[in-house]
Parts: structure tokens; sequence; C-alpha cells
């Protein structure tokens, strides 16, 4: 189920509101003059990896954004994104990005492992 889509002239933007009935993976197909695009859109309470913005190949962006399909570099489009909610980690009763944590372990795992690898600081 989706609304109508809503045109944005200045930023050369469409958007659609789409809701999700179920839990699960659905597809979508944006199509274009000369190109049709895949588009999954993942709604689950589970921690999965999921991709919010899709960008044209040979694009910088592609690095930013690894896991999307990536775009026809030739196409109409420019960029299709998804507007997934923030998750955040809670930790002792704080809640925080997850990128804190998983800094922390990182940082504590290789201090922790130097003698293993036989690494000085």
């Amino acid at each position: 189920m989706h609304g109508p889509p809503v045109r944005i002239a200045e930023g050369i933007e469409i958007d659609w509101r789409i809701h999700a009935d179920r839990m699960g993976t659905t597809g979508f197909v944006l199509a274009s003059e000369n190109h049709s695009v895949p588009l999954r859109v993942v709604v689950s309470e589970e921690i999965v990896p999921v991709c919010p913005r899709n960008v044209p190949r040979g694009t910088v962006d592609v690095l930013w954004y690894p896991a999307g399909d990536a775009l026809p570099p030739d196409g109409a489009l420019l960029a299709v994104e998804v507007g997934y909610p923030r998750r955040d980690f809670r930790l002792f009763g704080y809640t925080m990005h997850w990128i804190w944590p998983f800094l922390f372990i990182s940082l504590l795992a290789g201090y922790l492992l130097k003698g293993v690898f036989r690494v000085q600081f």
C-alpha cells in the first residue's frame, strides 16, 4: 500500500510513502525511460543488514553504500533512498549509536591480543 507520488521540483525529487503490512522482505521495480531498477525493502524487528541508499555504479558514493544494488551509471535515477528508522544500542542503561560499543570492543580486543600477535605500541 502506498500513497501518490509527491514531486519536489527544487530538489529534482519524487517521494512515495510506503506502508508495510507485514514483516519480511519485499521488492519493487522503479522504471525510468531506459532502465528498470529493482529495490529491496526489509521490515523486521531483528537487526538485519539493510542499505538505505542505492547509487549509480562508478561514483564515489558506492564506497559509502556497498550493500545496495547499484543503479545504472547512464540512467535517469541519481539515487534511491529508503528511510529506515534509526536503531540504537542500549548498554548499561544508556542509548547510543552502535559504532561506539564496536569501537570500544575493537580497541579492547586489540590491546588484549597485542601479546599474541607480538605487537608493541
